[in-house]
């Protein structure tokens, strides 16, 4: 379908998914990697994590008010960009799943500490695949 769009119209409608790769390339392949070389511990996870989820929020905010008041082809498109965001969560749920079961099986555990790296390692593919999911 080919829509009669006014530039500006255009313009607004490309914010949401530009703020979403955004998210993607400033927490998950910049803060992340930075967190880990800095050497910042569990805080490492933390930091990426609320700079995204803060993000997320405001898309969803936005998707709520231009939904409510603004033009159908720009809130259309804010509501595909807080769609989106959706994939994101549900990877970010997987790996916090993951890591409390690594928590909770390695808290009395003499070898906990070299089991609780391996297991990070393994928890954070679900945020990985779904980071590359959400970049295609």
């Amino acid at each position: 379908m080919i829509f009669d769009v006014d530039e500006s119209i255009r313009k607004r409608a490309k914010t949401p998914h530009e703020l979403s790769m955004v998210n993607l390339v400033a927490c998950h392949l910049i803060a992340a990697p930075a967190s880990i070389v800095l050497d910042i511990g569990f805080m490492g996870f933390l930091v990426p994590l609320l700079l995204s989820l803060s993000v997320i929020a405001f898309i969803w905010f936005r998707s709520g008010v231009e939904t409510s008041n603004g033009e159908w082809f720009v809130a259309a498109h804010w509501r595909l960009s807080a769609n989106r965001t959706r994939i994101l969560l549900v990877g970010y749920a997987i790996s916090a799943l993951i890591l409390g079961m690594a928590m909770l099986a390695t808290s009395g555990n003499s070898k906990g500490d070299i089991m609780m790296v391996a297991i990070t390692r393994v928890a954070v593919v679900p945020t990985l695949l779904t980071v590359m999911i959400c970049f295609v």
